[in-house]
């Protein structure tokens, strides 16, 4: 129980900065064009390059495992658990996706780049 209002209550924390950012926050700035920087990979080093960022990210989540664990005191674990991973990872990309445009509207990236 306690859990459940801890993550209520992050989410909410989480979807009030992306309220005051997106909605209250007036941008008095002018967006300038910045040049992108592009990097030529071959397919090879793409693919290591790609698993070398990911490594902590590997590393940092754990919870994959706990689901195997978990979905034996699940009611109907073959419904119950697909819904579960793909709401909960589709909100998780969702509120950050939100949070990264806030960010982007509040420190725009022409400063973000100096």
């Amino acid at each position: 129980m306690l859990n459940n209002i801890l993550t209520y209550l992050k989410i909410v924390g989480v979807l009030f900065l992306i309220g005051g950012g997106l909605f209250f926050y007036e941008s008095n700035h002018v967006q300038h064009s910045v040049p992108v920087v592009k990097h030529m990979f071959s397919d090879s080093k793409l693919i290591s390059v790609f698993f070398a960022a990911m490594l902590s990210a590997f590393w940092a989540y754990d919870g994959w495992l706990s689901v195997a664990f978990i979905s034996g005191e699940i009611k109907n674990p073959q419904r119950n658990v697909p819904i579960a991973i793909v709401s909960g990872i589709s909100l998780v990309m969702i509120l950050y996706v939100l949070i990264n445009v806030t960010f982007l509207k509040v420190i725009p990236l022409h400063t973000l780049a100096e």
